[in-house]
């Protein structure tokens, strides 16, 4: 009976645990897979991170009315589903409404909305 040398039995457990490890981690969604249609990930990114500059100088001069109308704006757009684009689509309507919401809490007085509207936005 022939044995397995000590170095090819390491190389094989090395590239086995590899294999499973990575099957594993995409299995379990941590190793994110390319999204169908990335450019509308790259186009989304673009206007939101130049939205967000418009809303930082808008705050800056006081004029938190057009930063919260500006969001609204962004709110309002017609956002790409994940399926398309990617899960980071989800995360970065999430950093927007939650920049809306923060914007109305702090400034109640500005554009006045409901708990419950707050709330259904928060949701």
């Amino acid at each position: 009976m022939s044995r397995i040398s000590p170095t090819l039995a390491a190389v094989v457990g090395v590239v086995v645990g590899g294999l499973l490890t990575f099957g594993g981690l995409q299995l379990g969604g941590f190793i994110a897979s390319q999204p169908p249609k990335p450019e509308l990930l790259v186009t989304l990114g673009q206007t939101l991170d130049a939205e967000h500059q418009r809303v930082d100088v808008l705050l800056e001069k006081g004029d938190t009315a057009a930063a919260i109308a500006a969001l609204e704006e962004l709110r309002a757009l017609d956002w790409p589903r994940a399926v398309e684009a990617g899960d980071t689509v989800v995360a970065l309507r999430h950093d927007v409404y939650g920049r809306l919401l923060r914007l109305r809490l702090d400034n109640p007085g500005v554009d006045a909305k409901a708990p419950a509207q707050l709330l259904a936005l928060a949701d």
